[in-house]
């Protein structure tokens, strides 16, 4: 004969229930937190990319503002003593707001000029800027002085012109090995050309 099974405490199916309406509320906690954890997480996200591209449009801002205020200053010492103006760019493509800039001024006597260069690429100690000056007939291309580094800033070089600048003559600034190189070809076969003249702007008189 099977012995009767003892009863269930009548509090069991409650505190059962209990128990899973706590586990169901601690869940439904953890995943309130969890979701406000993510929004929180997304609103910081969206913050810092809009910081970054606040920051972006302030530099890109600064910098069009220093080139403008370089070409100007470039431009009106030009007006006051017949200066010629030259810009330089980049010859390959570059990212937006980032592409190295620069611009010669060319003194009345040919023998002279300063040089502005912004944005270039930082070089290695065993690297140097190399201004050269192209053109055509004997004496080119001529070695117009190197550079280890540029100041910042709208603050030019001084460079002597071994050679005149006549119609058709153009800059290009390589980066290569420390010290230069004798000739061009070897400064291109060794480096690289990171500034070049635009299409010569044409004399500033009084």
């Amino acid at each position: 004969m099977d012995e009767p099974r003892p009863a269930l405490p009548p509090l069991l199916p409650w505190a059962a229930t209990a128990c899973l309406a706590a586990l169901v509320a601690c869940l439904g906690g953890l995943l309130a937190v969890e979701r406000a954890r993510t929004r929180l997480l997304e609103d910081e996200k969206l913050l810092a990319q809009a910081t970054l591209k606040a920051t972006e449009n302030q530099l890109e801002a600064e910098r069009i503002l220093g080139r403008r205020e370089r070409e100007g200053y470039a431009a009106s010492l030009g007006a006051e003593t017949g200066l010629r103006v030259l810009l330089l760019a980049s010859p390959s493509a570059q990212p937006p707001g980032r592409a190295p800039a620069g611009a010669v001024a060319l003194g009345p006597g040919g023998g002279a000029a300063l040089l502005w260069a912004s944005d270039l690429p930082a070089g290695r100690p065993d690297q140097d800027f190399q201004l050269w000056l192209l053109g055509g007939g004997p004496g080119y291309p001529a070695d117009c002085g190197v550079f280890h580094e540029f100041p910042m800033g709208d603050f030019p070089v001084p460079v002597r012109l071994p050679a005149p600048f006549a119609p058709g003559c153009s800059f290009v600034l390589v980066l290569g090995a420390k010290g230069g190189e004798r000739d061009l070809d070897g400064a291109l076969l060794r480096g690289v050309i990171e500034l070049a003249s635009r299409p010569p702007a044409p004399k500033i008189t009084k």
